[in-house]
């Protein structure tokens, strides 16, 4: 009876064990050719961008845009009451044309003798302040014509005519889009990944992930000292039309190959703030802590914690905890996907 009770715990727990099991997919750690791979965000600038506004204050006589129109530069966009400027340049001309016969005649005199120099030199000096008076009226009617100041497309009209506009007040806006500007943050241990004359990829969510090749152009130079970033334009010379200032931009950085011992990103569990494994030893688990670093499709460099050879869980660690037993269902080497994997397995068993 007692023999009988015994084989029967024994064999339970031997059941229990086989039960307890856990199937799992593992990958070796080894040394393979990868490159580094960030991604950065971005937005997408206009290649000129301004915001309109008076330089004086005063009340919207006419209206000469609609919005949304495309612009020439020097196109006529708003004046401003200027019935006091005109008057007031008229006067100046003719203060001017005045000073300049008068001017005119006294040199005239000068030549035969008629006249003295200094009452040339009084002459010269009133044409000159008249040719100064000339040029302040144009100065402030021009003040109230405003202008576009290069070709572009205009946004939303911020003001109606009848309005009394302050100085520097908005009232529209313009964007030149013939091509595209891309402002971004590199990080200071990304900035190897920028090389003279490299060619970027950048992906458009908004235009559903769409790909366009841009070329830096231009950096800030120094470093932001907030982030230890480095400010990097870069231009898209051929924009998509349906691009628009301002849209996020995710700009990929890559680095060149080389052979580093690798995982599957898969098996990276984050844990506590930190970043483990499972690692396979005699048939069971070990939550090991590991220090990553470059990236590239689906594979992680591994700088510390693993030794090549070792075997790391990559499916099938969500189930496990340290020193659990585990059967192991294949060994993963990129070639063929995780899932066919399983359903391969699943089929033979």
């Amino acid at each position: 009876m007692i023999r009988s009770l015994l084989f029967t715990v024994a064999l339970m727990s031997a059941t229990a064990s086989v039960w307890a099991q856990t199937t799992v997919i593992v990958a070796d750690a080894q040394e393979r050719a990868i490159g580094g791979q960030r991604e950065v965000l971005g937005n997408l600038l206009a290649n000129e961008s301004v915001a309109i506004s008076a330089t004086v204050s005063d009340v919207i006589a006419r209206v000469a845009f609609d919005e949304g129109a495309q612009v020439k530069a020097g196109d006529v966009l708003i004046e401003l009451e200027h019935a006091a400027e005109a008057a007031a340049l008229r006067a100046a001309k003719a203060t001017r044309t005045e000073a300049r016969a008068a001017l005119e005649r006294l040199r005239t005199l000068k030549q035969r003798d008629l006249s003295a120099q200094s009452e040339l030199d009084l002459a010269e000096a009133r044409f000159l302040a008249a040719d100064a008076a000339v040029d302040q009226a144009q100065a402030e009617l021009a003040d109230r014509i405003i202008r576009a100041p290069f070709p572009g497309v205009l946004g939303l009209r911020e003001v109606s005519p009848g309005a009394y506009v302050s100085a520097g007040q908005t009232i529209t806006t313009l964007h030149d889009l013939s091509s595209l500007k891309i402002e971004f943050l590199v990080p200071e241990d990304a900035l190897g990944m920028l090389r003279p004359g490299q060619a970027l990829n950048v992906r458009i969510p908004s235009l559903g992930g769409a790909r366009f090749a841009v070329m830096p152009e231009v950096d800030a130079v120094a470093l932001t000292p907030q982030s230890r970033s480095l400010r990097v334009r870069a231009r898209l010379r051929q924009p998509d039309p349906q691009l628009r200032p301002g849209a996020l931009a995710v700009v990929e950085l890559h680095d060149a190959d080389s052979a580093a011992l690798s995982i599957p990103e898969a098996a990276l569990i984050p844990h506590q703030g930190r970043q483990t494994v499972y690692v396979v030893e005699d048939g069971q688990v070990a939550r090991r802590e590991v220090s990553s670093g470059r990236r590239a499709t689906g594979w992680v460099e591994i700088r510390s914690g693993l030794q090549a050879g070792e075997q790391v869980v990559v499916h099938g660690g969500d189930k496990l905890r340290p020193e659990a037993s585990v059967k192991i269902l294949g060994v993963f080497d990129g070639a063929t996907p995780i899932a066919d994997m399983i359903r391969h397995a699943g089929a033979a068993s």
